[in-house]
């Protein structure tokens, strides 16, 4: 199976398992769980499970729009308290909600059966949207960039490595899989493709890359430009980021790097990761281009400590070239998964390098 129908393939079954359960759940969203109970017996029929691979790019549209499913009626108590003290109909703010889910999934399958690919508009439900996080700094340039991303069909062997360590939900994964090898290895194409497929699939928590002419912005709006992802993405994760900063005003724009890592990100994530749908998946692109030893030492520490490894359901994949200062912090952890692109088989590499030749040879022509 190819990795980006793996990473849907993924994301199905984590929804499938949030959804299954919630043990009491309220007659309104029969109609939608019967929706998505329809959908699941589609795709486990065998002539669909056969043509799977085939057909990834309709399986992560379908991906996206059930993990949007399972995330509402597991937060659907809450999303009704909040509607409640808006004063707004219950019944007819779900029945809106779930009619847009429905109309959601009916064309992502009409597109599976016709074999086209096309982009659903899914307005994932919020709650709390009087949060304001205009005041928390946010690197808007330092995102997911899909021009940067692997060739089709290179670097599979690698891709299919971090994939399956993405979708592991066994006890005692690594939760940082640090990749690292020599300038133009390929890292930063072997990141962009996670988060691109992650991200097409409703599985990015956030993409956060470094560039050598923006060091010093990135530095200083790294950890609350990710906190404002997460906050984008994950509507459980959002509540949870309102109280931590209801709590204490100041937080939003500390310059404070433990007080962002502690309560701007892992906090909110230990009380929102039971109602998110599969893991909780951070890209870091080239952490060496981040300039200043002196800062980077922080983000290593918050990395190497035992912080990560209490969130069971977090993985963040990081990059970078094995500069002393970071070999030194990740190597040896047993939370941190090591994988050198220096190692790869030279035929491999042969192997992608034809690839590249021939492709660029066919735009010659």
């Amino acid at each position: 199976v190819h990795p980006y129908a793996q990473i849907a393939l993924g994301i199905l079954t984590a929804a499938s398992n949030l959804i299954i359960a919630q043990a009491n759940l309220d007659n309104a969203v029969s109609q939608l769980l019967e929706k998505v109970g329809s959908v699941y017996g589609f795709l486990s029929e065998d002539e669909v499970i056969k043509n799977i691979d085939n057909m990834r790019d309709p399986l992560a549209n379908i991906a996206r729009v059930i993990s949007a499913c399972a995330q509402f009626i597991k937060d659907y108590s809450e999303t009704t308290s909040f509607w409640k003290r808006l004063g707004k109909s219950i019944s007819l703010e779900t029945q809106t909600t779930i009619d847009h889910y429905t109309c959601a999934l009916d064309e992502s399958m009409q597109q599976y059966r016709d074999c086209q690919t096309q982009d659903i508009q899914i307005n994932i439900h919020r709650v709390l949207e009087d949060l304001n996080l205009e005041g928390m700094a946010y690197a808007g340039t330092a995102g997911l960039n899909t021009m940067k991303t692997c060739l089709e069909n290179t670097r599979r062997e690698i891709l299919e490595d971090i994939i399956t360590w993405v979708n592991d939900a066994s006890h005692g994964v690594p939760s940082i899989l640090w990749l690292h090898g020599q300038a133009g290895r390929g890292k930063t194409a072997i990141s962009h493709t996670i988060a691109s497929w992650l991200k097409n699939t409703g599985g990015l928590g956030s993409c956060f890359c470094f560039a050598r002419d923006k060091q010093g912005e990135h530095r200083e709006k790294m950890l609350t430009t990710i906190a404002r992802d997460l906050a984008g993405n994950y509507p459980v994760f959002r509540r949870a980021l309102f109280h931590t900063l209801d709590e204490d005003h100041t937080r939003k724009t500390t310059p404070d790097l433990l007080q962002q890592w502690q309560k701007l990100i892992l906090e909110p994530l230990s009380k929102a990761t039971g109602a998110i749908v599969g893991n909780v998946v951070i890209v870091i692109d080239a952490l060496d281009e981040s300039g200043q030893d002196s800062w980077r030492k922080h983000i290593l520490s918050f990395l190497a400590s035992m912080g990560a490894v209490s969130l069971p359901k977090f993985r963040v994949l990081l990059t970078s070239r094995a500069l002393p200062d970071i070999k030194g912090a990740l190597s040896g952890a047993r939370h941190i998964k090591v994988l050198c692109l220096d190692d790869v088989p030279a035929e491999l590499v042969q192997r992608d390098v034809t690839l590249f030749v021939s492709k660029e040879l066919v735009h010659l022509k």
